[in-house]
């Protein structure tokens, strides 16, 4: 399949980032200049919005953000995330410098949008991770009249198990 994307979970996650990195780029402009985006054509945003699109989708896969589940985002899916969000972000400068000469983007929206999509990509993760480890797991205390005897576990790695 395309990329890594052989499962219907790994396509919802690609067309997830795809639409935060839709999203990305005219959020970071608004957080940079405010209401006065709306002075920037709409042809011209979304050419932009489409052509960091497109260098997503050619990135994100190639990232490898989609070889783990969500359900176990971790450190490592984070580097992952961020090594994404860096390389397509550079890809996209370079490309738009040359459409339009970046006449109309103020310098530090490219580090603005870096920022906005490592958080568009890299918040969902991990709060639905967060959001299924407090699913699966009873609070202390609450099994049926058994009483919860805490364990202090000694030790690094499966064998402290």
């Amino acid at each position: 399949m395309f990329w890594g994307l052989s499962n219907s979970k790994s396509r919802i996650a690609f067309a997830h980032d795809l639409l935060m990195a839709a999203l990305s780029f005219p959020l970071a402009l608004f957080l940079r200049v405010g209401d006065t985006v709306l002075w920037i054509g709409w042809e011209d945003l979304a050419q932009a919005s489409g052509l960091f699109v497109l260098v997503a989708a050619l990135v994100f896969p190639l990232g490898k953000l989609y070889r783990g589940i969500w359900r176990y985002a971790s450190i490592p899916d984070l580097i992952a995330v961020l090594r994404a969000a860096s390389l397509a972000v550079l890809i996209f400068l370079p490309i738009l410098f040359f459409l339009t000469r970046l006449e109309w983007v103020p310098r530090s929206a490219p580090l603005i949008q870096w920022f906005v999509l490592l958080m568009l990509l890299g918040g969902p993760r991990f709060l639905y991770r967060i959001w299924r480890d407090r699913r699966l797991v009873p609070p202390a205390g609450s099994l049926k009249g058994e009483r919860a005897v805490p364990i202090l576990l000694v030790g690094v790695g499966d064998e402290a198990e």
